[in-house]
């Protein structure tokens, strides 16, 4: 997220000076973070519920990126193209989206980045509820502690979305809230005013959820009053199924209910996109593994692999047909006119019939 600001009410103005200083900055640092101004403004467009315009501007942001070599900003390009992407419905294309990340990420010899790539595609399946496939470094907390995973401090804050939300996930309310004195101061010392709306978003929710409707109301009011002068809605459309019935049942002003009214607007647009199941159903059996167990599991599944006589290669294919399939299925697979193939040797896949069969 390049959104880092301070001071309510002024995000346009600093969005100007950003554009009026940017030429001398990049003269003076040899173009570091070229691109991060467009990025900048697409974040604050897609943050108001301008996706189009966000979406416009962060290819531009990436562009530009990738002709100065700023992986920091190509990053942060691809990660909002995914959030845009995903709250279309183009699920797919989200998802390629990240594979661009995991890529630019490793690319470059920084450790840095790699870690910022997990963050990106932690914080796409928590928010979009896959959090098992949230990083355990994150999803525990690990970062937290002396010794953890290290962060760009400002990241930080970052991190602290994704676990936050981990946490109202988990019916974790009492512990998330818990900890949001020291998230939230950590937020001021950086300045991010869009991390202290989300937690104050987070904490309506956390608060709602326990029944403890007057402490939910007084978060609720203090994340409009950060986020009402800007515009910036997309903080609560993004949590809409916790507090959605809680937006039209608190009691708030004509300028506050106007400011929610946007909020559920956008939700309610992209409520089905919002509330999607990247990788299935959420009642699976993988559901209950962590990311490290379905890679084992994964792992365990295609078993060894190694040159076949007629197959071309064992493992893989062979743990589903004939490992679990039925005897006719076998006996077909395994015909006589299939073995006799002159394809059907060692180590030969293409045109092999029991393979294509498989």
């Amino acid at each position: 997220m390049f959104l880092f600001y301070t001071e309510t009410g002024r995000l346009d103005e600093l969005l100007g000076k950003y554009a009026a200083s940017r030429e001398l900055y990049y003269r003076l640092t040899s173009h570091n973070g070229r691109g991060s101004e467009y990025l900048f403004d697409a974040e604050i467009q897609f943050n108001r519920g301008n996706l189009d315009k966000a979406d416009i501007l962060s290819h531009k942001a990436g562009t530009i990126a990738a002709k100065y070599h700023q992986t920091g900003t190509g990053i942060g390009a691809w990660f909002l193209q995914a959030r845009i992407s995903i709250i279309r419905g183009e699920t797919d294309r989200g998802m390629g989206n990240l594979d661009q990340i995991t890529a630019l990420a490793s690319a470059v010899d920084k450790r840095v980045y790699p870690v910022t790539g997990e963050l990106c595609e932690s914080y796409i399946y928590a928010v979009f509820n896959q959090i098992n496939y949230v990083a355990d470094w994150i999803s525990r907390g690990e970062y937290m502690a002396p010794g953890g995973v290290r962060l760009y401090a400002p990241a930080e804050d970052f991190a602290n979305i994704v676990y936050a939300r981990v946490l109202l996930d988990q019916g974790e309310y009492s512990k998330y809230l818990g900890m949001t004195e020291e998230m939230t101061a950590q937020a001021r010392e950086h300045y991010n005013t869009l991390a202290l709306i989300y937690h104050n978003v987070y904490s309506a929710a956390a608060y709602k959820k326990m029944s403890m409707p007057d402490n939910a109301a007084e978060s609720l009011h203090r994340a409009i009053e950060l986020a009402g002068q800007d515009g910036i809605i997309m903080p609560f459309a993004e949590n809409g199924r916790f507090l959605n019935d809680f937006y039209q049942q608190v009691t708030l002003d004509e300028k506050e209910r106007g400011f929610i009214d946007r909020c559920l607007q956008l939700y309610n647009k992209y409520e089905k996109n919002m509330n999607v199941l990247l990788r299935g159903s959420s009642d699976t059996a993988l559901s209950i593994l962590t990311r490290r167990e379905r890679e084992i599991s994964l792992l365990v599944a295609e078993g060894f692999i190694e040159a076949h006589f007629f197959a071309g290669f064992s493992g893989g294919r062979k743990s589903i047909l004939p490992g679990i399939a039925s005897r006719a299925t076998v006996m077909y697979n395994h015909n006589a006119a299939f073995i006799a193939h002159p394809k059907s040797r060692t180590g030969v896949l293409e045109g092999n019939p029991i393979h294509g069969d498989m």
